[in-house]
């Protein structure tokens, strides 16, 4: 059995709970700054360590996996002390925040002994999404070449209101569009070697809020592929993810309607059309895909890295984090820049 800690308590009771149903892990410690939150919380699954100091979980020695649901600006220092200790780590999105913490976690990551990282990115675990990647690598779509998706906030008040507005270096790109970045990455297989970005902030305008609420982020691919990517945190929307993927064969559509897959050009155009009398020669429909778009559990990639943990040897899953990380962070810099700017992988 891998023995599990969860630091921070907010979606982190639902990696707590993955954990207890987890057939190969055990829930051991929780730890959170509300450490009557943690004793709550703690009630519903017996005798646990409680505490409010994290370095604590990571020092003990009985704990094999930390996963850590704090706030952003925490991951960084909390992942390298985990590392240090020789803990496997599952870890709320973003890894970190910026450039120079990515490159401190790298190098520390290198140094470790077999050390598995993961970021909690669950898109990729929806059935919708494990289907169409199914289908991408199957051929059906043909030669993929445009991708787009919306990440839709919708959730104001924890911008204008929450700690996002008070922390430094915080991006609209990393702490959302991070999921459709993953989820295209994850869909194609590819990672893009450009990328160009513009934002506003008109939005939050007079809010608390001291960054962009709205960022564009086109990728550019070797295999010519693009990418475009809206990080969109200021919308009047539930929140959303909207994908549209567009191949030689078909094309992928995800929205308000749902999703549907479209096989069909159509052959008629508008004035052809009003001349049939009765209709009766329709066109062509999109076939409707009924799989959910949601993963059946927040903390369904503790799997993924479980599975890691055990092969001994698959550190393909942890170098992609950091591969993903790199994209985001060179996404972000081309919104300071202004300019193209190249990514390089960060393994190269």
């Amino acid at each position: 059995m891998l023995r599990s800690a969860v630091i921070g308590l907010g979606v982190g009771e639902q990696h707590a709970r993955y954990y207890n149903s987890h057939g190969t892990c055990e829930l051991s410690a929780l730890c959170d700054l509300d450490i009557e939150k943690a004793k709550e919380i703690a009630n519903v699954y017996g005798d646990l360590i409680i505490t409010d100091d994290w370095k604590s979980i990571c020092d003990n020695k009985d704990i094999d996996i930390v996963s850590l649901a704090s706030f952003d600006h925490h991951h960084a220092q909390q992942i390298l002390y985990a590392i240090k200790q020789q803990k496997h780590i599952f870890v709320e999105k973003p890894l970190c925040i910026t450039r120079d913490e990515l490159s401190d976690i790298y190098r520390a990551w290198l140094g470790s002994s077999n050390i598995h990282i993961v970021s909690n990115l669950p898109l990729r675990t929806a059935p919708l999404f494990r289907w169409l990647k199914s289908k991408i690598k199957s051929g059906e779509f043909g030669k993929i070449y445009a991708i787009d998706g919306e990440y839709l906030y919708g959730r104001i008040d924890k911008i204008t209101k929450g700690w996002r507005k008070d922390i430094d270096d915080y991006s609209v790109i990393e702490g959302g569009g991070i999921h459709i970045i993953d989820l295209i990455l994850y869909l194609t297989g590819q990672y893009p070697n450009k990328v160009s970005s513009i934002g506003n902030k008109i939005v939050t305008r007079g809010s608390a809020f001291r960054y962009d609420d709205y960022a564009v982020s086109s990728f550019q691919f070797e295999s010519g592929m693009i990418a475009r990517l809206s990080s969109n945190f200021g919308c009047v929307h539930p929140h959303q993810h909207i994908l549209k993927i567009f191949g030689t064969k078909a094309t992928f559509i995800l929205d308000d309607m749902g999703a549907r897959l479209q096989k069909h050009r159509d052959p008629l155009n508008y004035d052809d059309y009003q001349k049939i009398p009765d209709k009766s020669e329709e066109k062509p429909k999109a076939q409707p895909i009924l799989l959910l778009p949601k993963p059946n559990s927040k903390a369904e990639l503790i799997d993924d890295l479980v599975k890691a943990i055990l092969s001994k040897d698959n550190k393909g899953l942890t170098l992609h984090e950091f591969r993903l990380m790199n994209v985001c962070l060179t996404a972000v810099e081309a919104l300071k820049s202004g300019q193209t700017e190249e990514i390089i992988l960060i393994d190269e």
